[in-house]
């Protein structure tokens, strides 16, 4: 048991070093469970992890950031980064991006409250799509990122406190990154 913390330890180490000095780096080794942190800002997440890593970042480009690796969001779980508000189940099961206000900017999937109940959307760190499924696991929705499969690229959805939802590539070489899809709700 005492290596498995070093080793996990070392990765967390690691990941918050390829993402500057003040990102703050948390690894989930396996299985589903519930987090939630406070950054700072009254930024804060509960969301479903799958096997993944997520990270804060109080000065990511300019902006405060939630990264995540691999993440579910299911009915209740939300993460408000500054003016995002990504959550699923407050008016549907669909999930929605608000701004500071509570007002609807963008959304995935069906509006359909019968195709979505008991849905759930995943970011899927194995291929870097975000995909809204319905409960027998039919797509109502995706950002069609899908099939990254470079060595030494990383996806990664990030909630950015300007407003905006945004999947980087993050190349660990140079440790630079590319926008590869975003809701353009940055204000």
């Amino acid at each position: 048991m005492r290596w498995l913390r070093m080793v996990v330890t070392v990765i967390v180490a690691m990941a918050a070093a390829a993402l500057g000095p003040a990102a703050e780096a948390h690894a989930v080794p396996g299985g589903y469970g519930d987090f939630g942190f406070v950054g700072g800002y009254n930024d804060h997440c509960h969301v479903h992890m799958r096997n993944g890593n997520w990270y804060y970042n109080p000065n990511f480009y300019g902006v405060r950031v939630a990264l995540f690796t691999d993440v579910i969001f299911a009915d209740g779980d939300f993460c408000i980064i500054g003016k995002s508000q990504l959550r699923v189940g407050l008016h549907s099961e669909n999930i929605i991006l608000f701004d500071e206000n509570y007002n609807q900017k963008w959304s995935m999937g069906s509006s359909s409250y019968v195709d979505l109940h008991t849905s759930y959307s995943f970011f899927q760190g194995f291929d870097g799509n975000f995909v809204q499924y319905s409960a027998n696991n039919k797509v109502l929705g995706a950002t069609n990122t899908c099939c990254q499969t470079d060595d030494g690229v990383t996806r990664l959805l990030a909630i950015q406190s300007d407003g905006n939802v945004v999947i980087y590539d993050h190349y660990e070489l140079s440790n630079t990154y590319d926008v590869i899809w975003q809701t353009h709700t940055a204000h």
